[in-house]
């Protein structure tokens, strides 16, 4: 299980993105593709 939570956000009382996927090389490739997005969007 993957939860991302704002670091800004009060713990439970903000919205909290939570992903379940099968096997530990799919986290790790969806962390991946995660961070990629969230610096894409740095750039913009």
């Amino acid at each position: 299980m993957l939860a991302l939570s704002s670091p800004h956000s009060q713990v439970g009382q903000e919205n909290v993105f939570m992903i379940q996927l099968p096997k530990p090389e799919k986290a790790t490739n969806a962390l991946d593709v995660i961070k990629r997005g969230l610096k894409a969007a740095e750039n913009t």
